[in-house]
């Protein structure tokens, strides 16, 4: 129980590496590219870690894989939801507006809402091939990577400034 509990905490904090050895600036016009590079880098990362943390039987095994790369596929188109809120940000930094600002944190909780969906949609087949303490110690280490990226991404996207007065 221990070594798995060490394995998971390195594991979550591969992707965190994975992200600072990335060395991104949030403005930088390539952004998109690296965003792209380092989700590629978190998706294998992620695996890992699932497959360590679920212990799986064979039966549950080809079930859930199957199951999981149809969650991914969707995962990562309402990712992209939230990769354009941060390109877009970073494009507008130095010339934000009200307009700009407002569109937004409109996708920003639109990326939310759509998240929370697709995690309802997929808790629901997830139940029919997985015990109960599988499927939420599934969304439990979804949780914590969210978290782990999350925090990796605030840390490194400057706060919005207000826009330039008019004179």
């Amino acid at each position: 129980m221990m070594a798995r509990c060490i394995v998971t905490g390195l594991l979550l904090l591969l992707p965190t590496a994975a992200l600072l050895a990335q060395d991104y600036n949030p403005l930088d016009p390539t952004l998109r590219t690296q965003l792209n590079a380092t989700r590629d880098i978190i998706d294998k990362e992620r695996r890992i870690l699932l497959a360590s943390e679920l212990n799986l039987t064979s039966e549950e095994r080809d079930k859930f894989w199957t199951l999981f790369n149809e969650y991914a596929e969707d995962l990562r188109e309402v990712n992209d939801i939230r990769i354009d809120v941060i390109v877009r940000y970073a494009e507008s930094y130095r010339q934000m507006t009200n307009d700009i600002a407002k569109s937004l944190v409109n996708d920003r909780f639109r990326h939310e809402r759509e998240l929370l969906k697709l995690r309802e949609r997929y808790l629901k087949k997830m139940r029919r091939i997985l015990p109960e303490t599988k499927v939420a110690r599934f969304f439990q280490v979804e949780s914590k990577l969210d978290a782990a990226l999350d925090y990796n991404l605030a840390s490194r996207i400057p706060v919005i400034q207000d826009p330039p007065r008019q004179r």
